[in-house]
């Protein structure tokens, strides 16, 4: 017969083994990489009444990239694989 100690252990490590298991694969953010190697960022452009809000976005999208480091920045359309633009509409 087991002791009531044996089982309570069993008990409260099971919980914690499925959790270890089921975090096996996680990967915090993305490690896929990307289909280009370079992006141009356009300026942003808006519809809204805040047009101070483009310059800043503009900004922090390509500080976004700057961090991410996957991609270069190019600093034109002509010389970049891919080419984002973002338009604020409100």
């Amino acid at each position: 017969m087991r002791s009531p100690a044996r089982l309570s252990v069993l008990l409260l490590a099971l919980p914690l083994l499925v959790a270890l298991v089921g975090c096996a694969h996680y990967q915090l953010g993305t490690a896929a990489k990307p289909k280009f190697a370079t992006l141009y960022v356009a300026p942003v452009t808006s519809d809204t009444l805040l047009p101070q809000s483009r310059a800043l976005l503009t900004t922090q999208l390509r500080d976004a990239f700057v961090r991410d480091g996957r991609v270069a920045l190019a600093d034109t359309a002509d010389t970049a694989e891919a080419v984002l633009r973002v338009n604020l509409t409100g």
